[in-house]
């Protein structure tokens, strides 16, 4: 297809041509022939696209927001003809990014990287790849999609949170794992065996069947269920996606804290969106990757969820992080404490020191303007 530039040396040749056929100028119609040669020239060698053979991968694909990533793209060329350098854009979500792919020699390879943004959250779909040729006047371009579309998630930011409280027995330090009899408790999934891994639990037919040693995955039922509700109406941030990441934040650290506690965990948020945790290591990917979608909503309302959570039969812990809602929904969420063995609410705010809630005795409430600033107010509670 033709550029900008070419598109105006097409014009500027179709008026010098009408001007010449006019005037009888020599010198014009020289210029028009030797503009035609090169309009020809430039389509002839876009005319043959590289046979380029591209792979792509991300490393890592799952990140904390901040940390490094990046594209790994290996380029072959498996023709007989060699490939001049030419411009790769990756679409990267909504934007994208630019990619110098050098000149290769027939038969030729090649690797190159690229940083990924990584600045905010998000769960961003990377590729496909574009790769660009152009003449070297700039008249001509030719565009040809490779490599697949791949999902990358960009996590928020954790902060260390100690002392979860679980129910009743308000233990400060979790389960004690080396007194949990292996086997004593209930079936979960199958899984690889790894090194380390009781043989008694070894599942001999599905070993079989699939040619690697699964052993069975149990958990112990018995542990206090951690709900984790993360409110996501705009309103009740003032429409501050800032004060929202901090929300997000602290929710995050909490589901971490947990799954690192062993402590089954159940994600909800008013938007629909959620994620369940087992207490198992795998879980906090599962569950951050939950937390790196998350968005504010104009219409979604914690109040629904809050009746829901009433008309359940008696939880263990309920962590809700909000922002400043409406009064009475504060107080319906103070409320559940009764629902609850224990409840912690985290007011995220900049003015959260001025937010009034009138909470029952076995209600916890956090006012903080950070998600850093929860985590260290959560600390010091949990040390009294």
């Amino acid at each position: 297809m033709l550029t900008l530039r070419g598109l105006g040396v097409a014009a500027g040749l179709v008026v010098l041509f009408i001007f010449g056929s006019f005037v009888h100028y020599r010198e014009v119609d020289i210029v028009v022939t030797a503009g035609v040669v090169v309009f020809v020239a430039g389509f002839g060698w876009v005319l043959r696209r590289p046979r380029l053979r591209i792979e792509r991968s991300i490393e890592p694909n799952k990140v904390t927001r901040g940390k490094l990533a990046l594209g790994l793209l290996s380029i072959g060329n498996p023709s007989k003809l060699a490939v001049s350098p030419t411009i790769a854009v990756e679409q990267f979500g909504p934007g994208a990014i630019s990619v110098e792919i050098p000149r290769l020699a027939p038969g030729a390879a090649t690797r190159t990287t690229y940083r990924l943004p990584t600045d905010h959250r998000a769960v961003i779909d990377v590729g496909p790849l574009v790769v660009t040729r152009q003449d070297p006047f700039g008249l001509w371009r030719t565009t040809q999609r490779v490599g697949s579309i791949e999902r990358f998630w960009v996590h928020p930011v954790t902060h260390v949170v100690r002392g979860l409280p679980v129910g009743r027995t308000r233990s400060l330090d979790g389960p004690d794992a080396d007194k949990i009899p292996q086997g004593s408790v209930t079936f979960h999934t199958l899984r690889e065996y790894v090194v380390g891994d009781d043989l008694r639990h070894v599942h001999w037919k599905s070993s079989a069947r699939l040619g690697t040693l699964m052993v069975r995955e149990h958990v112990d039922t018995s542990l206090p269920l951690v709900t984790l509700v993360l409110d996501t109406s705009a309103e009740s941030y003032q429409g501050s996606p800032e004060l929202f990441e901090e929300a997000v934040e602290a929710a995050a650290s909490v589901a971490v804290a947990a799954t690192d506690g062993r402590f089954p965990v159940r994600l909800l948020t008013p938007g629909g969106q959620g994620a369940t945790g087992r207490g198992m290591a795998p879980d906090a990917v599962e569950l951050l990757d939950c937390l790196a979608a998350v968005q504010l909503g104009p219409e979604a309302s914690i109040q629904e969820l809050v009746h829901g959570l009433a008309s359940e039969r008696r939880g263990d812990v309920l962590v809700v992080i909000t922002g400043v809602p409406a009064s009475s929904q504060l107080d319906s969420i103070a409320a559940l404490g009764k629902r609850f063995d224990t409840e912690i609410i985290g007011i995220i705010s900049s003015n959260a020191d001025q937010v009034r809630c009138d909470a029952p005795a076995n209600v916890t409430v956090l006012r903080s303007a950070t998600g850093s600033g929860f985590a260290e107010m959560w600390n010091a509670a949990a040390a009294l």
